[in-house]
């Protein structure tokens, strides 16, 4: 029996048998299609990296970019801000010029209406004797039309108790 069976024919044909199996199932066409997946990520991983190594790198990376451009900008927030308040010193003292130029101005113009105030109060009146005498005609009494009586005032009596 032992003769009979031969354990490599048995082998072969269990082998051939599995093959065949494996292939019908498939996982050797998802076994290349992983295989593809993982050249290509690690092709991308190579590039990540190598976009990292310089976005990392310590001289030309986006850190010290960063740090520089915000230096920059503090730079020329304090420059600017430097400049509004010259400018705003400036004005303030303009304004208090412009003040006192208002507050002189209008201290003589009030001085001026005083003096023109007490040259007219104090002037002293003129009787208007430019004017011609004109001699006034004597008192005539009026004319009455005849037939009307002159109308006589009566004087309310009071009672005397």
């Amino acid at each position: 029996i032992a003769q009979g069976i031969r354990a490599e024919a048995i082998a072969a044909k269990l082998n051939e048998s599995l093959r065949q199996q494996f292939h019908l199932t498939g996982l050797p066409a998802v076994a290349d299609a992983i295989g593809v997946q993982a050249a290509g990520l690690g092709k991308a991983s190579k590039e990540l990296s190598t976009a990292l190594d310089g976005f990392s790198h310590p001289r030309h990376g986006a850190v010290p970019l960063l740090k520089g451009a915000i230096s920059s900008m503090k730079t020329d927030l304090g420059n600017a801000a430097d400049h509004i308040r010259a400018q705003m010193n400036g004005l303030g003292k303009e304004l208090w010029r412009s003040v006192a130029v208002l507050v002189a101005g209008g201290v003589g113009i009030g001085f001026l209406l005083g003096i023109l105030y007490y040259r007219w109060i104090s002037s002293p009146v003129e009787p208007a004797s430019a004017a011609p005498q004109v001699q006034s005609a004597p008192a005539t009494p009026p004319l009455k039309p005849p037939g009307v009586k002159p109308r006589q005032h009566s004087v309310p009596r009071t009672q005397t108790p």
